[in-house]
């Protein structure tokens, strides 16, 4: 039976340097050729998504 790690509680109200990390960390893995295709659409969905936000 696998187990479930727990998440971590993400802060409610981001600083610039939260969210250009998560941009950064977003970029990288939707460039990140070792994954399939699919997986880095949904990853550039991601990012699009956290850059409108």
């Amino acid at each position: 039976m696998a187990t479930m790690r727990r998440r971590v509680k993400l802060p409610t109200i981001f600083s610039v340097d939260d969210v250009s990390q998560l941009l950064e960390t977003a970029h990288r893995a939707a460039d990140d050729n070792s994954v399939s295709l699919f997986k880095r659409a949904s990853l550039a969905r991601r990012s699009a998504l956290l850059e409108t936000l």
